[in-house]
């Protein structure tokens, strides 16, 4: 079977972090099965982190879309998307899977006609569950493709799918022969006896010697024991008053320290920023809206940079300076703001703001 190919300008991706960084597909076909299989996709990725069928983009009158199979894999210029729901593209969109590959994909001009990446924005205009006509594949990828589910069936057809299961279910559970109750006249034995006198058992206690001498012992002891725990519950108040619980402060302390000497990695130039400033910026602001989570991971990502082997292998490293021979603490370096950036100090700094 031949493949149903697009007759407009394809779009494009351009794989801009992970393993396969720098790598260009294009969406020429009406479905594009992102994965980690070769016979099972057309676009395949190499990332550690990754595996099996991860994503897929329709191309459906010029305009494009895109869905995942599994939750929280996928993100749309930092929104997640819904699993197995159909998601508008933008004509431009950075799309990230997993926590180290990132693409941006680019639409022929006014394919998407403005739209922003989200759920479509009427019922006409919907794509919801249903799953779009695919395009014609051959049976070798076709068979190992997971496809988002189809839609569901009419109220005509559960209906009649629910008689069908209900005379099947009377069928197999239809007894086979009549039962009757059976009436029990025999009472049993009592379960309490008489004694020989014609009256009712009777419990006796007796103590003994031994048994005297155990009970003076243990009242003996009562105040003793009793002095003990009051000790010791005084000396432990007195050791939790005592004890100082400066380390908790001098980490927060630190990590302050830290976000004010990092804003001297954030650069001047809004049309000339690095990656890495780029994402020290993206710290930043996630810190300002309260979501540590995506603060700490734009923290991991220049962490990544700084100990990928293109910059090991690079005299001038990340930020300019691999090194310093300055190796005073953070309080230090607070008053001496002006001293050269290099990798070595921003890896403190980061692995600062990590620890907790």
């Amino acid at each position: 079977m031949s493949v149903v190919r697009t007759m407009t300008q394809p779009a494009r991706i351009t794989m801009t972090s992970g393993p396969d960084r720098g790598r260009v597909f294009e969406v020429d076909e009406e479905l594009i099965h992102i994965g980690c299989e070769e016979d099972a996709h057309e676009i395949v990725l190499s990332a550690p982190d990754l595996s099996g069928h991860l994503a897929t983009i329709m191309n459906r009158g010029g305009r494009y879309a895109i869905s995942t199979p599994v939750e929280d894999l996928l993100q749309v210029d930092e929104s997640t998307i819904p699993v197995d729901r159909w998601v508008w593209l933008p004509e431009q969109a950075r799309v990230r899977i997993g926590r180290q590959t990132a693409f941006q994909f680019q639409a022929p001009a006014g394919s998407s006609a403005g739209r922003s990446a989200g759920l479509p924005q009427s019922e006409s205009d919907s794509l919801g569950r249903a799953t779009p006509p695919p395009a014609r594949r051959t049976a070798r990828k076709a068979a190992k493709v997971r496809r988002p589910p189809a839609p569901a069936a009419t109220g005509q057809e559960a209906g009649e799918a629910a008689d069908a299961g209900g005379r099947g279910a009377k069928t197999a559970g239809q007894p086979g022969g009549r039962r009757l109750a059976r009436f029990i006249t025999d009472h049993g034995e009592t379960l309490v006896r008489l004694g020989e006198d014609g009256q009712l058992p009777e419990l006796k206690l007796s103590e003994t010697t031994a048994r005297k001498a155990d009970d003076g012992a243990k009242q003996t002891g009562g105040p003793v024991l009793l002095y003990a725990v009051l000790g010791l519950s005084f000396v432990m108040s007195i050791a939790m008053v005592v004890i100082d619980a400066s380390p908790v402060s001098d980490a927060r302390k630190q990590q302050e320290l830290a976000r004010q000497l990092i804003t001297r990695y954030y650069g001047t130039d809004e049309a000339d920023l690095k990656p890495y400033q780029r994402l020290l910026r993206e710290a930043q602001l996630a810190r300002s809206r309260n979501d540590p989570k995506a603060e700490r991971e734009a923290y991991r990502e220049v962490l990544e940079l700084l100990n990928s082997e293109d910059t090991a292998r690079s005299f001038t490293g990340l930020t300019g300076a691999r090194s310093t021979d300055d190796d005073r603490d953070l309080g230090d370096r607070y008053y001496n703001r002006n001293q050269g950036l290099n990798d070595r100090e921003l890896r403190r700094l980061i692995s600062a703001l990590l620890n907790r």
